[in-house]
């Protein structure tokens, strides 16, 4: 699955929230490589000067680096990293405007998609869009966003047969699901639950009270 999801999701414009400024520095690089192909008006707005220093090599050229107001009024596309007020946005002019942030404030200026991306485990994140009803898993690779939609292998089948005996048997405990696993797939018992530990460790499943419900992505 490609990296139009993410474009899906994000719409002309979008807030991007994720604690990490790791991990929004690395999908500023995504964006700005991507839209800067097709469009010679893209500026960049930084919070602070120094995030500058983290761009990928060659991407700080294809872009006018300039302050949020001056942004708003000339340029196509703004992509702002760490804003200070999500609320100095809404008059903005750009017809495309992608804020990544850290400020986990409830507020969204009026016609931005709200975004939330999560890391799952190490190199996955998931990528949740409520309003849009998009929730996707998918790795970083290079200027790349490459989204998965299942596990590999007996992950995936094993999560598949938990799907499968929830809808025709409704609420699984865990010894529920390792009963299943172990009947289904022929593994041991020891072997299916740490199966079930590999899902829930990468939020395919979450285990609640002792029964397994399925995660939405």
């Amino acid at each position: 699955m490609s990296s139009s999801v993410f474009w899906e999701a994000a719409g002309k414009r979008a807030v991007i929230v994720s604690r990490s400024v790791n991990t929004l520095v690395k999908l500023v690089n995504v964006v700005i490589s991507e839209i800067s192909t097709t469009s010679t008006s893209v500026c960049l707005v930084l919070g602070r000067p120094e995030l500058a220093r983290y761009l990928a090599s060659g991407l700080i050229e294809r872009v006018k680096v300039l302050d949020l107001e001056s942004s708003c009024s000339s340029c196509t596309h703004t992509v702002v990293l760490e804003p200070g007020l999500l609320k100095s946005l809404t008059n903005c002019k750009s017809e495309y405007i992608y804020v990544f942030t850290q400020r986990g404030e409830k507020y969204t200026p009026r016609g931005f998609t709200r975004l939330h991306v999560k890391r799952a485990t190490t190199g996955e994140y998931l990528l949740v869009a409520p309003s849009r009803g998009i929730y996707a898993r998918f790795t970083i690779r290079g200027n790349e966003l490459v989204f998965t939609e299942h596990p590999f292998g007996i992950y995936g089948r094993a999560l598949d047969t938990i799907k499968n005996a929830m809808a025709t048997y409704g609420e699984l405990t865990i010894r529920d699901s390792i009963r299943v696993l172990v009947h289904e797939l022929g593994v041991e018992k020891a072997y299916a639950r740490r199966i079930i530990e590999w899902l829930v460790s990468r939020g395919y499943i979450r285990i609640v009270k002792g029964k397994i419900t399925m995660s939405p992505i």
